[in-house]
């Protein structure tokens, strides 16, 4: 997003050096509030705008990365307070103390990416009937396989147990 929101702002830079030298000052009279913009007035607002939305997503991430700063901290020792606890087996409160850590490292990972923890579960089913549909079909190959080289007068048997040769020891097919 912001590299595509910096091209943006970059392609207008290109395009205002371009149409700063055709500027000039106009005085239009009309009644009418609707009326067409110059060209390099709507450039030149094009690129405040795409400036002003890079500098609102840059300045969320930098909010959102201070954030995390400072709760890591909390988690390390938060997490040094409950590895104590446990090691040395002072009772009372390890699983409030484990669930304060998750909450912690949970809230800050949707923090920093929002869209993370949102599990689509329709798709399972699809997942689970295309995989027993495979081992239909593998199955029913694998019995045809079988049964044609059956037909054909082969057999999976061993040389050596159809006829009491010890010379060989091969398959057969």
């Amino acid at each position: 997003m912001i590299t595509q929101l910096h091209n943006n702002l970059r392609g207008n830079t290109a395009t205002w050096n371009i149409q700063k030298n055709t500027a000039h000052s106009d005085e239009i009279r009309t009644y009418n509030y609707s009326h067409a913009e110059p060209i390099e007035f709507q450039t030149s607002k094009t690129a405040i705008d795409n400036g002003e939305s890079l500098s609102k997503v840059v300045n969320a991430m930098m909010n959102d990365m201070t954030y995390m700063k400072t709760t890591i901290l909390i988690i390390l020792t938060k997490a040094k307070e409950y590895v104590y606890d446990v090691q040395f087996g002072h009772s009372g409160n390890e699983a409030k103390k484990k669930k304060e850590l998750i909450t912690l490292a949970k809230e800050g990972y949707e923090r920093l990416f929002p869209k993370s923890f949102e599990i689509d579960h329709s798709n399972y089913w699809n997942v689970f009937l295309w995989g027993l549909a495979g081992a239909a079909a593998g199955s029913l190959i694998g019995f045809g396989i079988y049964k044609g080289m059956n037909a054909l007068g082969g057999s999976y048997k061993r040389q050596k147990e159809r006829e009491p040769d010890n010379s060989s020891s091969y398959y057969r097919f």
